[in-house]
């Protein structure tokens, strides 16, 4: 059977032509209604990011000077923010989120970062093994 010669014929008949058209039309509401969704998930987290940039900024001077023990609120504060930072790693990682936008931000580089300066406390260590998005991400 000559695929072509059957395709021809079909493309003749009203429905069928109706048919494929509805689901290109489906295809294309779907693919732009996730990447609307992607961007409005994306605004959102950036502006969680710019809403907690002083506590973002105090979590990273808490870390940089080497001060976090355990059960603090030093260690609670940067702990919190870890955990947002996973979460947007996990975002990432299934590509709920526009990357490019966040890079523009600012905001991976920001990850990068406090992963970093996290690595260097021992008190750290335990909420460092939970990290794992965050770990792979960076």
């Amino acid at each position: 059977m000559d695929w072509q010669v059957l395709g021809a014929a079909l493309a003749k008949i009203p429905w069928v032509s109706l048919l494929t058209g509805g689901v290109a039309g489906a295809f294309l509401t779907h693919h732009f209604s996730i990447r609307r969704q992607r961007t409005e998930l994306t605004f959102k987290v950036l502006e969680q990011f710019f809403k907690t940039y002083a506590s973002l900024g105090s979590a990273k001077g808490v870390l940089r000077a080497g001060k976090v023990q355990r059960n603090t609120a030093d260690y609670n504060k940067v702990t919190e923010i870890g955990d947002w930072y996973e979460i947007v790693a996990l975002f990432c990682r299934e590509r709920w989120l526009d990357q490019k936008v966040l890079k523009k931000a600012g905001l991976l580089d920001e990850v990068q970062q406090f992963r970093k300066l996290a690595e260097g406390n021992d008190a750290l260590k335990d909420a460092l093994e939970s990290w794992r998005e965050m770990k792979s991400f960076v």
